[in-house]
């Protein structure tokens, strides 16, 4: 089973970048989404979600989304 929720701290929006690099093979450490970005944008109408293992408590997904004008 699975858990989502909603992230909130650095470290959770560190491993969201940590999470990119690895699911996408980015070779550069430059890539990836920032954690300031992620934390911006869930503080000012965005989304930043992630998705836990229940058993491991480790982040095997997440979701970013922010409203664009």
């Amino acid at each position: 089973m699975y858990q989502i929720r909603d992230l909130e701290s650095y470290a959770e929006m560190l491993a969201v970048r940590q999470l990119q690099q690895e699911i996408w093979g980015f070779d550069d450490a430059s890539l990836g989404l920032y954690p300031p970005v992620l934390k911006t944008a869930a503080t000012n109408g965005g989304v930043v979600l992630g998705a836990f293992d229940e058993q491991t408590g480790q982040m095997v997904g997440f979701l970013f989304s922010f409203i664009g004008r």
